[in-house]
């Protein structure tokens, strides 16, 4: 006998092929197994004492979205800060710093972000921040976390100055004195990052509710967090604890996989640590059994890997392709090591070198292996053409995010000498924390649907 169902919405539009009519109008759900598809009447006789029924009242029921790349509580938790996520000037940008710093003690960091580019078409200031920040310490990435924006206290408290070198996976804006000017690029980021203080469990278990709500709106029940880690380069902090707590307390009500954060500072002694943490984390509707690797940066700063030179770089960065993150042959061994233990890996490259690099990894594998582990590779911005065809013979997944196919005007005097052609959508994914319907109808109309907004990592 069909045990009774635990939830049975009924009187609705649920989309079905098997329906003549495309439609059902009851579906019957035992966990998270449809167990019947028909009229109400059929689906009434699987209702128990315990069953949640759901008039539908002739509304239409579809399948929820997921979203392979989102960085779900890091964006709740920012939103809860200085949300300057949507704001379309340096004004309305210092506006909203000031109101959120004149709230603080007197000792307390500035911290948010969301900020956009397009915004400041000069570049951010530290002394800019200096005017509302009341001497106090601000770090304020940018909306897709490749950048931030710092003043002269942090720039200070983190000891940043005329004599520190760039890192190799980033870059520190300067004045024609050599000294920091205010925006960090990358693993420059963590020159001043690594000193923010750390949330309190009790913001995270906050940002947590926050970006399930917000998903939860959008008709989103499963994601994939693409950074669960301490990542100091990206202005993200570690929320595996948060994610384990909501786990464990029930308050999670999305299915989540965390891609433990690949630390490139360091190499494959760090293997174990990922095992421990994936044990660990199963529980309930949280998983951990992706690793994140970052390949390369972003092009908006010329941090993405290309193959040619980017052009209308200043004199003095002739040739700049842009750098690797990960060295090579690290590369392949971590991919080895990861894929034999289990692991998914999900990649971050934007640049046509770094998706290279990405295959060649994949290619090395022993082929009984090649799509066993779905690894992602996400973002795929640029895609040299005779890497087009590795993705299928691999069994690569190409993670896109469809709000980025909109027409951009900064790209179209400023690309590499090479640009990639268009390629088809392979995977399901989002933009992070973007809405999935406006994304959609980016990728549809070339033009951008949500304002000021692309790679964004929060949200109003």
């Amino acid at each position: 006998m069909t045990e009774p169902a635990s939830i049975a919405p009924v009187g609705g539009r649920i989309l079905s092929p098997e329906a003549p009519s495309g439609f059902a109008s009851a579906i019957a759900i035992s966990g998270d197994q449809v167990t019947a598809l028909g009229t109400d009447d059929e689906v009434r006789d699987l209702v128990g004492p315990r069953t949640r029924l759901i008039d539908l009242r002739a509304r239409l029921v579809l399948p929820a979205f997921g979203d392979a790349h989102v960085l779900a509580v890091g964006g709740g938790l920012e939103s809860l800060r200085c949300n300057l996520l949507g704001l379309r000037t340096r004004d309305e940008c210092l506006e909203a710093v000031k109101s959120f710093a004149d709230a603080l003690a007197d000792d307390a960091w500035v911290v948010g972000g969301g900020w956009a580019l397009e915004a400041f078409p000069h570049g951010v200031l530290a002394a800019d921040l200096d005017s509302v920040c009341g001497g106090r310490p601000a770090f304020l990435p940018n909306r897709d976390h490749h950048s931030a924006w710092v003043n002269t206290a942090a720039l200070e408290r983190s000891g940043v100055g005329p004599d520190t070198q760039d890192p190799f996976d980033g870059r520190i804006e300067r004045d024609h004195q050599g000294r920091a000017t205010g925006a960090l690029h990358d693993g420059a980021m963590s020159l001043v990052g690594r000193m923010v203080p750390a949330p309190t469990s009790t913001e995270l278990a906050a940002a947590v509710s926050v970006a399930q709500r917000k998903l939860h709106a959008l008709g989103i029940t499963h994601w994939q967090d693409a950074c669960v880690g301490s990542a100091p380069e990206l202005g993200i902090v570690d929320t595996y604890d948060a994610y384990r707590t909501a786990a464990i307390d029930g308050r999670l009500t999305a299915s989540v996989v965390g891609a433990l954060w690949w630390d490139r500072n360091r190499g494959l002694e760090q293997i174990p640590e990922l095992l421990a943490r994936r044990e660990g984390a199963g529980i309930g509707p949280f998983r951990a059994t992706a690793v994140k690797m970052m390949l390369d940066g972003v092009c908006e700063t010329a941090t993405a890997a290309m193959s040619k030179p980017y052009l209308g770089l200043p004199a003095a960065s002739p040739g700049h392709r842009g750098n690797l993150f990960l060295e090579p042959d690290l590369v392949n061994a971590a991919v080895a090591a990861l894929d034999a233990a289990g692991f998914q890996v999900h990649f971050h490259a934007i640049g046509d070198r770094a998706v290279s690099l990405a295959l060649d990894a994949l290619e090395a594998l022993p082929a009984s292996r090649r799509g066993l582990g779905r690894h992602h590779i996400a973002h795929l911005q640029f895609i040299a053409p005779g890497d087009l065809g590795r993705f299928a013979t691999l069994g690569a997944i190409a993670n896109f995010q469809p709000l980025w196919a909109c027409s951009d005007p900064r790209w179209r005097s400023s690309r590499s000498l090479w640009s990639g052609p268009s390629v088809p959508v392979g995977s399901t994914a989002s933009a992070p924390c973007s809405p999935t319907v406006p994304g959609s109808r980016s990728a549809a109309t070339g033009r951008c649907q949500v304002p000021i907004r692309s790679k964004s990592s929060t949200w109003r």
